[in-house]
């Protein structure tokens, strides 16, 4: 008989460095889980009207996803197509403010978020932002690759995580 699928487990600790150089688990965090957004290519202009936007790889972007610029929620861009082939990757995006974008910058998929889970077998679903006093979050993601932002006061993007479900044979 076939067994479903088991997601992969992620372990996040996150450590900060203290007064005397030594590093210690963060007391606060959150972290935000996000599908796999897409690296700028190149330099780009972008805002009320449709701009192409070139990119490194679309990730798992798709028409009418909100993307966060380098994680910063309050810079949104909106996907109206997303564009991959031989000649290259690209988005046609709208912003709600005027921006110059650069490579290397991260667009982070905000909307909709990424679903986790406490479990291998996907029966039991938890909150996305995931927090903890203590400096550790684990759990499960679904998605093949995926990026998250952990906040500390500070906010830091870290891209293309591995993810994904593995096949138990």
């Amino acid at each position: 008989m076939a067994q479903p699928p088991a997601l992969r487990r992620f372990d996040i600790l996150v450590l900060l460095p203290q007064a005397n150089g030594s590093l210690e688990p963060a007391q606060a965090i959150a972290v935000t889980f996000h599908r796999q957004g897409a690296t700028v290519r190149g330099n780009a202009h972008v805002g009320s009207s449709e701009t192409t936007l070139p990119v490194y790889h679309p990730g798992a972007i798709r028409p009418t996803n909100k993307l966060w610029v380098d994680g910063d929620s309050t810079k949104i861009l909106t996907v109206a197509s997303v564009t991959s082939d031989f000649a290259g990757s690209s988005l046609r995006v709208t912003s709600n403010v005027e921006m110059d974008l650069a490579e290397p910058v991260r667009l982070i998929v905000g909307d909709p978020p990424t679903q986790l889970y406490a479990s291998p077998d996907w029966s039991t679903t938890i909150g996305n932002p995931l927090t903890d006093g203590y400096g550790r979050l684990v759990g499960y993601v679904r998605e093949y690759r995926f990026d998250y932002i952990v906040w500390t006061g500070t906010r830091r993007v870290f891209i293309d995580a591995e993810g994904s479900y593995v096949m138990r044979a």
